[in-house]
């Protein structure tokens, strides 16, 4: 697309305001990351694997996975342990709390491989903290 002045000949002009725009883009960008800058946060992953015990994860985290290696199903919880869903051997489950400095709440996460409710369980919990 041409822009046009009112002799119907092309200028500068349409330069102009382009260079104009760029720099209100840029001038943006620079305010933005002024008000909202991205800092860095401190990951530390974790790896355990339970087997034969009920657990309640005391710890904010910012991503969890439980996957099933036992020889049965083990229960999960994402409600503090107050209910509990079955993962049957082989399957996973993941979650991620989303962008920076988001975190699941200490005490959301709980796990059951107690034999005696759960026969075989055996279950690897990873989660970055």
């Amino acid at each position: 697309m041409s822009i046009i002045n009112s002799d119907d000949k092309n200028t500068n002009w349409q330069f102009n305001v382009l260079k104009g725009l760029q720099s209100l883009s840029n001038l943006l960008t620079t305010l933005s990351n002024k008000i909202n800058p991205v800092v860095p946060i401190e990951i530390t992953p974790v790896i355990r694997v339970e087997e034969n015990t009920p657990s309640l994860l005391n710890e904010a985290v910012k991503s969890i996975t439980f996957k099933s290696i036992g020889t049965g199903p083990a229960g999960i919880s994402f409600d503090g342990g107050n209910s509990f869903q079955s993962l049957t051997n082989g399957l996973e489950v993941t979650m991620v709390a989303g962008p920076v400095n988001n975190f699941y709440a200490a005490g959301k996460f709980a796990w059951n491989t107690t034999h005696s409710v759960y026969p075989g369980a055996k279950l690897m919990v990873t989660y970055n903290k």
